[in-house]
């Protein structure tokens, strides 16, 4: 992959809706709409940063984080949604050829409020560049 055809907006657009199609009980946006809780279980997709590794000629690889917010007004089973996230990206470790490869490497949860859960999914994808 060129360094100037890579696009990140292409690249969350297609993480969010391959969990979409995986995952329709949660309501997939493609960004983080800061401290409003939805009124449905709701997840969001979004470029965190990128390193560059392996830069030398031949062999410029980017990995790309992406944080993937689940927020539920309810607390229904965070958990367990969170997880079959990280199911969902292992079953398509390389999204159709799009990248080398992805793996969830965290998975944070928090109450939003006395009611309503939450979880920080870190994902990342590797990238030729």
């Amino acid at each position: 992959m060129d360094e100037n055809s890579l696009n990140l907006s292409e690249l969350t657009e297609k993480i969010r809706s391959y969990l979409e199609a995986s995952i329709p009980s949660l309501t997939w946006e493609r960004h983080f709409n800061g401290a409003v809780i939805p009124a449905t279980p709701t997840g969001t997709v979004s470029a965190a940063s990128m390193e560059f590794v392996n830069t030398v000629k031949g062999a410029d690889i980017t990995v790309v984080t992406f944080s993937i917010y689940i927020v539920d007004p309810t607390e229904d089973d965070v958990e367990g949604k969170a997880l079959k996230v990280r199911t969902a990206l292992k079953e398509n470790e390389s999204l159709d050829g799009l990248i080398q490869s992805g793996e969830v490497s965290k998975i944070e949860f928090g109450a939003v409020t006395a009611k309503a859960g939450a979880a920080l999914i870190t994902y990342k994808a590797k990238l030729w560049l």
